[in-house]
């Protein structure tokens, strides 16, 4: 059952997301087909008993769609790469990086004894260096909170990248060390910590947990592995995520 607090809460922190500057040029549903032709809504089919239909600026919400995207929506099989089978968008723009393209699966997973929920894949997000400061966090913050209210239950994603790649070449991937500042977690098994270890993480059994006491330490030594957000009201991830979106707020740099 929703929280009326809780609501109110994600409410509130939509509203000044929504009156960023990011926000305000560039996530208004504005994106066209890869044929250049305007798209107003998106039908979103094999989620529910029946098809959904949802107008471009919720879509550009849910799966992070800047304005003047390029997009092609599918219903893709399971890929190589880990990602499920679900209703994909692909989509580019002058913030992706050469010779990418940025993914978001909407899909159905299994929770526990077959239930099934509905759930977001971040497949891949990357980003040039024309991408505004905090460009990603406004992103993600309005997908978190469009999300929960449509009923997702999680957002899952692979985080790239290692501490020891990022030393070695500043231009490395980074996910292992982004997406847990914005809520996402991940168990740990005691060989994960053995690089450069630390007795005081030596009883850590997650990223988070790692990062609430020594967070320097994953950031120099962190590895890639999945990740997930639980969009579940008051869950650990919408704690950190809250608190990183006001943090980024009250320096007013948005």
């Amino acid at each position: 059952m929703a929280d009326d607090y809780f609501d109110t809460t994600l409410t509130a922190m939509e509203q000044l997301l929504l009156g960023t500057k990011i926000a305000v040029e560039h996530f208004n549903g504005r994106f066209h087909s890869i044929h250049g032709e305007p798209i107003a809504e998106v039908e979103i089919r094999g989620l529910w008993d029946h098809a959904v239909v949802m107008d471009s600026a919720t879509v550009a919400r849910l799966l992070m769609i800047p304005d003047s995207s390029s997009v092609a929506f599918e219903k893709v099989a399971e890929q190589e790469d880990g990602a499920p089978a679900g209703f994909s968008a692909r989509f580019f723009n002058a913030y992706t990086r050469d010779d990418e393209t940025n993914s978001v699966i909407a899909f159905m997973d299994n929770d526990g004894a077959m239930v099934s929920i509905e759930s977001l894949y971040v497949q891949r997000i990357m980003l040039n260096v024309l991408a505004p400061k905090y460009f990603c966090t406004v992103a993600f913050g309005l997908m978190a909170i469009t999300a929960y209210r449509h009923g997702f239950r999680k957002i899952s994603l692979f985080a790239a990248g290692s501490g020891e790649e990022l030393a070695g070449d500043p231009d490395a991937l980074a996910g292992y060390d982004v997406w847990p500042k914005f809520g996402f977690d991940a168990p740990l098994m005691r060989v994960d910590l053995q690089r450069n270890a630390l007795h005081a993480l030596k009883d850590c059994l997650s990223v988070q947990e790692v990062l609430a006491l020594v967070p320097q330490w994953w950031a120099d030594n962190g590895t890639p592995r999945e990740m997930l957000f639980d969009l579940a009201a008051y869950s650990k991830s919408w704690d950190i995520l809250l608190d990183y979106l006001t943090a980024m707020l009250d320096k007013g740099e948005v």
